[in-house]
């Protein structure tokens, strides 16, 4: 990412291409949360205010679905999320970005300092479903927080137009409902950020794993609408999803005599 430092009076600024970017600040034991920003052509600047907060710390380990520690997974946190986008992925928005990211150590610990308030803390690794807990931080406090993977699936799939045509360069995205199953654990996130996913040259697609269980497979591109996919009866993790072309009704609505 690109850096900058701010003014004696706070100002900074950061020269970003065109498209949406997340930005955050950090000074000393305090940083900000992640803020989005939007960059247009022609010169065009958005002004954007980071406030710093105090920082807490969250620790722990990751298992495998064995209870063995797990060296070398990502593990990554979130404030909670409060958005009604359904999915955001697709939705032209900026996926949420982690405001913290580290990787296990060699006997599976972490620790990554956050800033004070709820914080979603998720681990991943390749072929395992991800997962995540929902901790409360304090300042200058740490939090221990374990995270046991679990076995998950790999969805794969093809997009194609009503014409049987693959469709490239779609954003493909897994979605899950909050279950917060009676404790901390927040369970599979209410937000596809961390699994969404682009189709390749031959309208394939590959979401490195997810969790088992009741999810749906969304696609979707400009000039289409919105779609789920279809399961594949004879491969459960085998998700097809047919687009159909997006057009504008334009319109006048005229208030009628009487």
């Amino acid at each position: 990412g690109r850096r900058c430092e701010a003014g004696a009076d706070g100002v900074f600024a950061l020269d970003l291409a065109v498209g949406e970017w997340w930005l955050h600040a950090e000074r000393g034991d305090r940083m900000s949360l992640p803020e989005s920003a939007s960059v247009e052509e022609w010169g065009g600047e958005e002004e954007l205010e980071l406030k710093l907060v105090p920082t807490g710390s969250v620790l722990g380990l990751v298992y495998d679905p064995e209870g063995r520690p797990v060296p070398g997974t990502r593990v990554f946190s979130l404030s909670t999320p409060e958005w009604s986008e359904f999915p955001r992925g697709v939705d032209r928005g900026p996926d949420p970005a982690p405001s913290r990211s580290t990787m296990t150590d060699g006997s599976g610990r972490y620790e990554i300092p956050v800033c004070e308030g709820d914080v979603i803390v998720q681990a991943e690794a390749e072929g395992l479903a991800p997962a995540c807990v929902e901790v409360e931080v304090v300042a200058n406090q740490a939090v221990q927080a374990d995270l046991r993977l679990r076995n998950g699936i790999i969805p794969h799939g093809l997009v194609t137009g009503t014409d049987g045509r693959p469709i490239e360069q779609a954003r493909v995205a897994v979605f899950h409902g909050l279950d917060p199953g009676g404790g901390r654990e927040a369970g599979p996130p209410p937000y596809p950020a961390r699994y969404d996913v682009l189709t390749d040259s031959q309208g394939m697609y590959r979401i490195p794993s997810t969790w088992p269980g009741e999810f749906s497979i969304i696609a979707g591109k400009e000039g289409y609408m919105l779609a789920q996919g279809k399961l594949d009866k004879k491969d459960p993790s085998r998700i097809d999803v047919t687009l159909v072309r997006a057009g504008i009704i334009e319109g006048t609505v005229r208030q009628g005599g009487g």
